[in-house]
Formats: C-alpha cells, sequence, structure tokens
C-alpha cells in the first residue's frame, strides 16, 4: 500500500511477490525484510519459509526453509505464525520463531522452530533447529490440539503460544485453549483462563 494521505490507502497495482504456494502470515524485521510462511495442507507441498529483503521491489524472494521437521517430506507440517524473540531474551538473538502446527506425515505435535535471520544458507531441508521439539507431549498434538499464535512477550523474555486442548470441534464438546510461555531454553509454563469448561473455545490468535 503508498500512503497517499492521512487515513487514506491505497493498493499498489503492482505486487512485490506474487505466485506464493499458500501463504499463512508473515512478519516485517526491523531492518524491513519481510518473512513469509507457507502453510501446507494435508497431501499437499511442505511448508515454507522465505524472505523478502529490502529494497522489495528489486530483490528476489528467498525461500530460507524448504520442508521443516527432522525427515525428509514432512507433508502435514503447518508453518502458521512468526515471531522475532524478545530484546530481553535469554538465548541467541535475534531469532525467528516459527510455530508450525503438527509436524510430519502423521500429523505429530506442535513445534516451535529457531531461524537465524541473517543466514546465508537457503533451501534448507529436514531442518532440525527447534526450541521445542515436535515430540513434546507437553504442547499440543495434531489435531486434537492446533496450535495458531505465537508472540513475544518483552516483560519476561518469553515467546507465548495458544493452542487448542481437546479432541473434538463439535460443538458439544467445545474445547478450552491453552496459553503457554515459553523460555530461551525450551521450558514452558502454561496460562490458562479457564479449565474444563469449555468457554475458550478455539484460540485463533494472541498479541501482546
Amino acid at each position: 500500500a503508498t500512503k497517499v494521505a492521512s487515513g487514506n490507502w491505497v493498493i499498489d497495482s503492482n505486487p512485490i511477490v506474487s505466485g506464493l504456494y499458500n501463504p499463512n502470515t508473515c512478519i516485517v524485521e526491523t531492518n524491513g525484510t519481510i518473512w513469509i510462511a507457507q502453510d501446507s495442507p494435508k497431501g499437499g507441498e511442505w511448508s515454507a519459509l522465505s524472505r523478502l529483503k529490502e529494497p522489495w521491489g528489486s530483490s528476489t524472494l528467498e525461500e530460507v526453509i524448504s520442508d521443516f521437521g527432522t525427515a525428509p517430506t514432512n507433508q502435514q507440517d503447518q508453518a502458521c505464525d512468526l515471531a522475532f524473540v524478545p530484546t530481553s531474551w535469554g538465548g541467541t538473538y535475534p531469532q525467528l520463531a516459527v510455530l508450525d502446527r503438527g509436524v510430519n506425515a502423521n500429523n505429530n505435535p506442535n513445534a516451535i522452530w529457531l531461524v537465524d535471520p541473517a543466514t546465508l544458507t537457503l533451501n534448507q531441508a529436514v531442518y532440525n533447529n527447534f526450541l521445542v521439539a515436535p515430540n513434546n507431549t507437553s504442547f499440543g498434538a495434531g489435531i486434537a490440539g492446533n496450535a495458531n499464535a505465537i508472540a513475544a512477550l518483552p516483560a519476561t523474555g518469553e515467546l507465548l503460544t495458544v493452542w487448542e486442548d481437546g479432541v473434538s470441534n463439535s460443538v458439544a464438546t467445545a474445547d478450552d485453549a491453552v496459553i503457554m510461555a515459553w523460555d530461551s531454553t525450551g521450558t514452558g509454563r502454561q496460562i490458562s483462563t479457564t479449565t474444563g469448561s469449555g468457554k475458550n473455545g478455539w484460540f485463533a490468535g494472541l498479541a501482546v
């Protein structure tokens, strides 16, 4: 978009990126680099993480991660949200956190991958640099507990996530959402607003 006056915006007729396969979310780094997560539906292509450096109009879209997960062709990975770790993070900074709802062909538990935004290595596959491993059963499990959102919490130097806690998406057994905070060691603490009542439903977003 181009700002033409206070409160008035017009769409740029020339997109800076086109032809993406099922883009799910994007985030802009402080240096102007746009990061884009491409989701993977069942039976489709694997998830990917791409970036577009400034100046956008003359830069080429780079695919940094071509396949998340610890085995080739993890075609049920679903990279669904992105967040940069806070400056108060106890580990290496800066890093880009990639939230993945369901990992490997059998839709295993969720994961949080960490990516060096300055990496020069492109088209990485069998990606294994995680904060929370996909075999960590404390972080949801497949369709029964899909992760949906991630955000940085600078006050405590943690990452917040929200995932669906339950085994059914029917109205009669509406799920409770679970908010988790993760430190730089991958240790999580649960922050739940209610338990057992089903009133939280399926949380779809999170902001700090």
